[in-house]
């Protein structure tokens, strides 16, 4: 697994956020997801689309909170990554990066198809997958640079 900063991931953020829509949020999130965009908040009624592109590029595990009936992401590392955590409010907003501190989740032990059955959810996947698969290459091409910068500079 490529080791990836903050930098990166704000990369992967930017693109996941380029095929969110209306279309794309839970049916429950539809009818407010227009105000929740004019508030800066475009993660909207997103987690399970997102978590299902996040599986499927980079593997790893989808945690599920069924309080609050959000999904996120645990990397093959170990790593918990919530690209949708800022939709929420109070104690349990996040940064749109990191998993929301004190919401607790259970691995999801479905077994995930691809493409998903689920229209919004395989149009998600038509837009967003193929901008996450040429970013994931080229986090791996600047990782392999960085090493051999690395190992020159201490050989």
């Amino acid at each position: 697994m490529v080791r990836m900063n903050r930098r990166d991931w704000k990369k992967i953020r930017r693109i996941l956020e380029s095929g969110w829509s209306k279309k794309t949020a839970h049916p429950d999130y539809r009818d407010d997801y227009d105000d929740y965009v004019k508030k800066g908040i475009p993660s909207y009624g997103q987690c399970y689309v997102t978590a299902r592109a996040i599986h499927k590029v980079f593997k790893g595990k989808i945690i599920y909170n069924k309080e609050k009936n959000h999904y996120w992401n645990m990397l093959p590392d170990g790593t918990e990554l919530d690209f949708t955590s800022d939709q929420f409010h109070g104690k349990f907003h996040g940064d749109g990066i990191n998993p929301v501190k004190n919401l607790e989740g259970k691995i999801d032990n479905r077994k995930y198809v691809y493409p998903p059955s689920n229209d919004r959810v395989r149009k998600y996947f038509e837009v967003v997958l193929d901008k996450l698969k040429k970013a994931a290459v080229e986090f791996k091409k600047t990782f392999k640079k960085e090493n051999q910068i690395i190992k020159s500079n201490f050989t």
